[in-house]
């Protein structure tokens, strides 16, 4: 064996490592974490547009009664109505909630009649729909059924292109009037269905 020379000048044939590569590991950490931090964002981002895909169907998905009466509870009037003091915000003599209030309830009965009866109510006017109800009669639906419908589509023609005024009262009555209508129509759209089976 050798020995092991003592004095640094008798270790003159050992050369000094240069460019040593240390191994740095809060670097290699802030790698490891910024990866899984972009799949973790990649996985929500998926999941975020598959629950949005998904809400989209179960939408669509609603009959058309569900779907109205869902719209006619999401108006939000109820919590107004039942205040003490009267929600209407008065600009020149017109109520801006009877206006949105009866252009939303005109909106939801049109788009029941068009959707549950492939009736074209969403683009015509309401003398064009009271033609096409008198031309057109349905089979399942009175004259007092239509009565009211017509009606209705001219109360709400008054009231948000004229500017007659409603109280909360007959607001009120008018989303009753319109659940009810749409129940009551959906009833004889399953009766005419069954029979037709």
């Amino acid at each position: 064996m050798e020995d092991i020379p003592q004095s640094s000048e008798s270790m003159k044939d050992i050369l000094d490592i240069e460019n040593i590569v240390l191994f740095l590991w809060p670097k290699v950490l802030l790698f490891v974490f910024g990866i899984l931090a972009l799949l973790l964002s990649i996985f929500l981002i998926i999941k975020i547009f598959q629950f949005l895909k998904n809400r989209k169907k179960k939408i669509l998905s609603l009959s058309p009664l569900e779907q109205s009466l869902k719209r006619l509870s999401k108006i939000g009037i109820n919590l107004l109505i039942n205040s003490p003091q009267p929600p209407l915000k008065l600009r020149g003599g017109k109520g801006e909630l009877c206006h949105s209030v009866y252009f939303e309830l005109s909106e939801i009965l049109r788009e029941y009649l068009d959707r549950a009866y492939s009736f074209p109510a969403m683009e015509k006017s309401t003398s064009e729909i009271k033609e096409l109800f008198i031309t057109n009669k349905p089979i399942a639906l009175s004259n007092e059924i239509i009565g009211e419908l017509v009606s209705f589509f001219e109360k709400a023609d008054q009231i948000k292109f004229a500017g007659q005024p409603s109280d909360n009262e007959g607001i009120k009555v008018d989303m009753e009037k319109i659940k009810n209508i749409i129940i009551c129509l959906d009833g004889l759209l399953k009766k005419d269905i069954s029979k037709h089976s």
